[in-house]
């Protein structure tokens, strides 16, 4: 009886870790990022090294939705924060050391998208990204140069 509880909470805590986790599509296609931009070094897929996926304007965990913005980082403090936007299971990367304008382009062409940002969200959303695009400058200002 005792046994049979203790396997039913290991289950049960291996589903929520697991569904917790981005899918390893994501988590790959992250990491082939992460690398190309220079965050991360090549043995970092090997390693696991992790990654910390969260909603821009909730920082609410990546769980696998269907859409939303996203915070893409590890915990480098030295390395860029970059942005997920999640489109009906196709990931699309923003390189954050791109011009400021061009950025906010995509981010609008993203939100058009979507009619259930309300315009709160979308101005909570708008200010997110300047808010990372200056802290992006301010943390990491030799990489800028």
């Amino acid at each position: 009886m005792m046994r049979t509880f203790f396997l039913c909470i290991l289950v049960l805590l291996g589903y929520c870790y697991s569904s917790a986790q981005p899918s390893d599509s994501l988590r790959v296609k992250s990491y082939d990022f992460l690398i190309s931009m220079g965050e991360l070094q090549e043995f970092s897929k090997t390693e696991n090294t992790l990654l910390i996926i969260n909603d821009l304007v909730t920082y609410e965990e990546f769980k696998n939705q269907e859409y939303g913005i996203f915070r893409l980082c590890t915990f480098a403090s030295e390395s860029y924060i970059h942005i997920l936007l999640v489109d009906a299971n196709k990931y699309i990367f923003v390189d954050m050391r791109q011009p400021f304008d061009a950025t906010i382009h995509i981010i609008l062409e993203y939100l058009k998208n979507y009619p259930n940002y309300t315009q709160l969200d979308i101005i909570n959303y708008l200010d997110a990204v300047v808010n990372l695009y200056q802290r992006n400058k301010d943390a990491i200002p030799w990489k800028d140069k």
